[in-house]
């Protein structure tokens, strides 16, 4: 790829709950009887971890398409051309 954009509503997961600590990553997506179900990790990076679910009413590919209402930031990455 020579060109991509990165979603202007970034970060798409993050932690926000008190249970959350500092750390919200690893998403993992799939869609079942038309919604998409999201499994994420929490913790401290260093002593915990959790599994958490979130649950969208809706496909994935609304789910994906969702992060890219708005216009989206270039990024050409580190390449050299």
């Amino acid at each position: 790829m020579k060109r991509w954009e990165i979603s202007s509503a970034n970060p798409v997961l993050r932690p926000v709950e008190i249970d959350d600590s500092i750390n919200a990553s690893d998403p993992e997506m799939v869609e079942f009887d038309g919604k998409t179900y999201i499994y994420y990790s929490v913790g401290d990076q260093l002593t915990w971890m959790n599994i958490k679910r979130l649950i969208y009413e809706g496909s994935l590919e609304e789910f994906c398409e969702m992060w890219y209402r708005q216009a989206g930031i270039e990024d050409m990455g580190t390449m050299a051309f």
